[in-house]
């Protein structure tokens, strides 16, 4: 079992120095960076079988943008969030000049992740599988299960954390690759898009670890956005990881949005149970099914386990998941038509009262 808590890992050997001096690689053939390329991300990919990950999300949205990306880089370098995580709030008024933040723009969150499944955990909760997606909404009380692929919620998985990219694989093999003579890093440009100039797009990778460190979108020459890895420490088993991550969005060029992903604990390759990846519910919830063309829907009268093993009547082996008679099946036609009814008997009494009432006065 490994815990990798913040504050053992930068002051310990887990910090991984990034790359070393560029004399050790100016050797290297392009050939050579594709290959130990491939190698490091493999190990990122390949190697992370299960994660468990406490992390604080800040999305910080500028309503006045202002500031350029060299001003944003300064206050991530002066605020150090990796190493004093209690500056996030001064972090967050300088980035917002003064003006105060509508809401609370930081959440705790946990996120599970084994294989191909994910729990994205906090004031709302998502669990992903391959066949599934179920959203859980503490604050009104109901969980949604969709068909996966088929709803535009969007939730946290481990590439907010690493950045690599969505197709690794033809990036790595046919992107113009180079030796950064600044940084000692691998830079990676996108091919020509017909779509506009990119040119001035790039992904610097750190040489040592694989972990993307910058990647900037830069559109007919305007910067779009940048993405920064920062606290790089090395996990068992040799994985590279970034404790803090930042994705800055722009607008003319000035910070219109903050993205902030600061880890407090990480476990990765441990046991993690399939409960996880279940949602659950609790007596009094309303519960819906949306991966079917007839939708379903009822309010729970006990609490359960596993929402879609309720909905799909307990499945084998699972028994005690099954609803009670009468209170399965209810489709979303017949509880509308019960509200719809009840609305009525309301209304007619409302209307009955002040007739009455309107006699009364007659009389």
């Amino acid at each position: 079992m490994f815990r990798a808590h913040l504050a053992v890992l930068v002051s310990g050997a887990a910090l991984v120095a990034l790359s070393p001096s560029v004399n050790a690689q100016t050797e290297w053939s392009e050939s050579d960076l594709r290959s130990h390329l491939v190698r490091q991300w493999s190990v990122l990919v390949n190697q992370i079988v299960t994660a468990e990950i406490e992390f604080t999300k800040g999305a910080i949205v500028v309503s006045n943008p202002t500031m350029s990306l060299q001003e944003v880089n300064a206050l991530i370098a002066k605020h150090d969030l990796a190493n004093h995580p209690e500056n996030r709030e001064a972090f967050t008024q300088d980035v917002l000049q003064g003006t105060a933040p509508m809401g609370d723009p930081w959440m705790e969150r946990k996120l599970y992740v084994k294989g191909n499944k994910v729990r994205d955990e906090g004031m709302f909760s998502i669990v992903s599988t391959p066949d599934h997606l179920a959203y859980h909404d503490s604050g009104n009380k109901h969980v949604t299960v969709f068909a996966a692929g088929r709803s535009q919620l969007s939730f946290h998985t481990l590439n907010d954390f690493l950045r690599l990219p969505i197709d690794a694989e033809n990036v790595v093999q046919t992107w113009p690759i180079e030796l950064d003579a600044d940084t000692g890093g691998i830079r990676l440009h996108p091919l020509p898009s017909g779509t506009g100039d990119l040119s001035g797009c790039y992904d610097l990778v750190d040489f040592s670890t694989g972990i993307p460190i910058q990647w900037t979108t830069v559109s007919n020459g305007r910067l779009i956005s940048e993405a920064q890895c920062h606290s790089i420490v090395e996990l068992p088993g040799g994985i590279p990881f970034p404790m803090l991550t930042v994705y800055a969005l722009f607008r003319e060029e000035r910070l219109s949005r903050l993205d902030v992903y600061l880890i407090k604990s990480i476990r990765v390759n441990d046991e993690l149970s399939d409960a996880l990846f279940q949602m659950s519910a609790e007596a009094g919830d309303a519960v819906f099914d949306y991966r079917f063309e007839e939708r379903r829907a009822a309010k729970l009268q006990y609490s359960v386990p596993d929402v879609v093993a309720f909905f799909d009547g307990g499945g084998v082996g699972q028994p005690a998941f099954a609803p009670p008679p009468g209170t399965a099946g209810l489709s979303l036609q017949k509880i509308l038509l019960f509200i719809n009814g009840a609305i009525l008997v309301f209304g007619g009494i409302v209307l009955w009262r002040r007739a009455h009432t309107s006699r009364s006065h007659d009389s």
